[in-house]
């Protein structure tokens, strides 16, 4: 399942999601790779299977992943859910190359 959904300054897809109370994560997909089929002239792209697709999993969970944010300046992301806790990353030098900066419980 997917909550929630970000833009990245670059283009990138921040996903996230998960299953209540067994399973949470923070994805990061590109939206420009080749798609691997087209279903009435709408590409679709693998985000499971293809490494150009499935560019960083910033964070698995034991619980949904409910909400992102990115800053104005597009150098931090934040993401929080049912595990009272909220994440930042810095993702200043790209997503490949994020770090956790900062944990908030709530």
């Amino acid at each position: 399942r997917a909550y929630a959904l970000a833009f990245l300054p670059d283009g990138s897809l921040v996903v996230a999601g998960g299953r209540p109370g067994q399973e949470g994560d923070v994805r990061v997909y590109s939206l420009s790779a080749m798609p691997g089929t087209t279903q009435a002239g709408v590409p679709t792209l693998d985000g499971v299977k293809d490494p150009k697709v499935l560019i960083a999993k910033l964070l698995d969970a034991d619980d949904s992943v409910l909400a992102l944010a990115v800053s104005p300046d597009g150098q931090r992301l934040a993401a929080g859910g049912c595990d009272r806790t909220t994440r930042v990353w810095d993702i200043s030098a790209g997503v490949t190359k994020a770090k956790l900066d900062q944990t908030v419980e709530n």
